[in-house]
């Protein structure tokens, strides 16, 4: 009798794995969503599919389709495929630069309101077509869904904190926050691969900037909790310069330029945002950083303590400098994704409204002090 039981539970297993891997099989598996601007107001949306078939390498493909809503685009997609299309696999969701800048909120409300979606997919915009991106390969495994590709891309400079968190829960809490904005990285296509190029700015859910990947980094040290972030800054060589480390005439490398170049990370970060007391509305900005060394474009005596406390203090001068010109760049946008205004909200006026914070936030000022400590400079002693 317990053979008889032993045989037929196995049976049971095998038919209930059979009957699960045949309805893998019919299923079509949303990993990346994209959407585009198209003519007579119609929005084009592109899903990238994996389809479960384990006999076949590379089952994964991309079907676009065009209408008024997202829900209206997913029955057309349903039209153009023989599998049953479910986003519980979704992983990303692309918006073209043209389809951001006139706002974005009905199609990511919409994903939010999926529940079989989580709240952690990431958004990111695009500056190409958001159909070009999703049809391009994965460099690294011809064989690898571009859904996964792109979200281990952004998943990697999230955690590396090279860019702010793009999640879906930071851009919809972003943007009901009275006095701050949200930022999605932007992807482009160079050289026929697709990278993250720039930090695209929202004022509300409208696109209204692409702020330079060298200014990402400041961004983001203000924005975030920096734990471990990495940067390269230019400095002066100024009074560096009898701090050079002389070396033989034979290796000694040509260096032009009055610049030196310094590759800094494991950067810490340590942020205080005040208003000061006043009629000026003006912040005061206090950043502590850790920072390592890890590359100079020319040798500095780092074994020397005055070498040490004189870069220092031209690092504190320079990345306020650097700072401050970022700030004032992102303000002439009239997008806040430090989130100043929420900073004048708890300080000042608990009623601020987000459209009385958009009248002021043109006319705010900057003071920025910045305390650098260098904790290790790569020198063995």
């Amino acid at each position: 009798m317990k053979k008889f039981f032993v045989f037929l539970s196995s049976s049971l297993l095998i038919l209930t794995s059979c009957v699960q891997s045949r309805e893998l099989e019919n299923l079509g598996l949303t990993t990346a969503v994209g959407y585009d601007l198209a003519q007579d107001d119609l929005i084009s949306s592109t899903i990238v599919l994996e389809n479960f078939n384990p006999q076949i390498e590379n089952s994964s493909r991309t079907v676009t389709a065009q209408s008024h809503t997202s829900k209206g685009m997913r029955q057309k997609l349903n039209l153009e495929t023989s599998k049953n299309i479910v986003s519980g696999q979704l992983r990303v969701a692309i918006y073209n630069e043209e389809l951001s800048s006139k706002g974005i909120y009905n199609l990511v409300d919409t994903l939010s309101r999926d529940p079989s979606i989580g709240n952690m997919i990431y958004l990111c915009v695009t500056d190409n077509t958001a159909k070009e991106i999703l049809n391009k390969k994965d460099p690294t495994n011809a064989n690898s869904n571009i859904g996964t590709f792109l979200y281990n891309l952004i998943e990697q400079n999230y955690k590396g904190d090279f860019i702010p968190s793009p999640t879906l829960h930071n851009f919809l809490t972003r943007l009901w926050e009275v006095g701050r904005d949200p930022q999605l990285p932007v992807l482009s296509i160079t050289d026929d691969f697709v990278g993250i190029t720039s930090m695209g700015l929202f004022e509300n859910d409208k696109l209204v900037y692409l702020l330079p990947m060298d200014k990402i980094f400041y961004l983001n040290v203000l924005s975030e909790d920096m734990k471990s972030g990495n940067t390269e800054i230019g400095l002066p060589k100024g009074d560096l310069e009898k701090h050079f480390v002389k070396p033989a005439e034979s290796m000694e490398r040509t260096q032009e330029g009055n610049i030196i170049f310094i590759t800094l990370s494991h950067i810490q970060a340590n942020k205080d945002i005040k208003l000061k007391e006043s009629e000026e509305l003006t912040f005061m900005i206090s950043l502590k950083l850790k920072v390592r060394i890890v590359e100079l474009s020319k040798s500095l005596e780092l074994g020397d303590p005055k070498t040490i406390e004189e870069l220092t203090k031209v690092l504190n001068k320079k990345f306020k400098e650097n700072l401050e010109n970022t700030l004032y760049e992102i303000k002439e946008t009239k997008s806040d994704p430090v989130g100043f205004g929420e900073v004048y909200r708890v300080m000042k006026d608990s009623k601020l409204t987000q459209e009385k914070w958009r009248e002021l936030y043109p006319s705010s000022k900057f003071e920025v002090k910045v305390d650098t400590t260098i904790v290790q400079t790569g020198v063995i002693d």
